[in-house]
């Protein structure tokens, strides 16, 4: 499913462990829970474009000057991961955010890309969550919107 260079971003779904003391489990990094509206637990691919970043926020560990390990899925891979764990209802869709990679305009181009291939391509309608990078153009955030709220 995933490129061997992003395994280790990445961990196996379903894999259980435990958190130290109390109650429930998590399924591993990069499935999360929200809360709908109506009260409903959604499990979402929580995940990074990239964890590159040109900027050195301090709080941030995908900083500049940070010595993680750096890694970057292509458009095409954020939507294949998502089609599949959504078809084998691991998920019920994406919270997709990046670190910016040359330019706040070339990053949310790139988000703006896995929503419309989700969308328009796949007929995707499951929920999509995209973050606003700061510093975007007003017609990339309109597209952006659009492409989360003019298509369902």
């Amino acid at each position: 499913m995933l490129p061997n260079t992003m395994r280790h971003v990445f961990p196996p779904v379903g894999k259980k462990r435990t958190a130290g003391k109390g109650i429930g489990s998590v399924t591993g990094q990069g499935i999360c829970h929200a809360f709908t509206p109506d009260g409903r637990c959604v499990s979402l691919l929580k995940i990074l474009l990239t964890n590159f970043c040109i900027y050195d926020c301090a709080y941030c560990v995908s900083r500049r000057s940070s010595n993680v390990r750096r890694a970057r899925f292509s458009v095409d891979e954020v939507v294949r991961l998502t089609l599949d764990l959504y078809r084998r209802n691991c998920i019920e869709g994406l919270f997709l955010s990046s670190g910016i990679v040359q330019s706040a305009d070339e990053t949310t181009a790139d988000l703006v890309r896995v929503a419309k291939t989700l969308r328009l391509d796949h007929g995707f309608r499951g929920y999509v969550h995209l973050k606003m990078i700061p510093g975007t153009s007003a017609e990339l955030l309109d597209e952006l919107g659009f492409m989360l709220t003019g298509c369902q």
